[in-house]
């Protein structure tokens, strides 16, 4: 078992403060992990596109993305939609 079981751990993180900024390299404490939780050991990692277009503050026109939309009544039909192909990203509303 590792010495940092069950303790804080420090390590070194790119943080964005605020969208449009550069990323600071900083050193941040990670909580231990709680109940059903795990704590990895990251070696690589990546930026995912839509990660870099948020944080770089552009507009998103997100109508492109959202193929249905459902009450939440109906949720299981979002489900329905994207098992069947039908749906890449479906919107929930939630009701009153």
């Amino acid at each position: 078992m590792s010495s940092t079981a069950g303790g804080v751990i420090k390590c070194k993180a790119a943080v964005a403060w605020e969208a449009g900024k550069p990323l600071v390299i900083e050193e941040v404490e990670v909580a231990p992990p709680q109940a059903n939780e795990v704590r990895v050991n990251i070696l690589f990692t990546a930026l995912c596109h839509t990660d870099v277009y948020f944080w770089e503050a552009k507009e998103l026109e997100l109508e492109k993305f959202i193929t249905h939309s459902v009450p939440f009544s109906e949720i299981n039909k979002a489900f329905d939609y994207m098992l069947q192909g039908q749906s890449i990203r479906c919107v929930i509303r939630m009701e009153h």
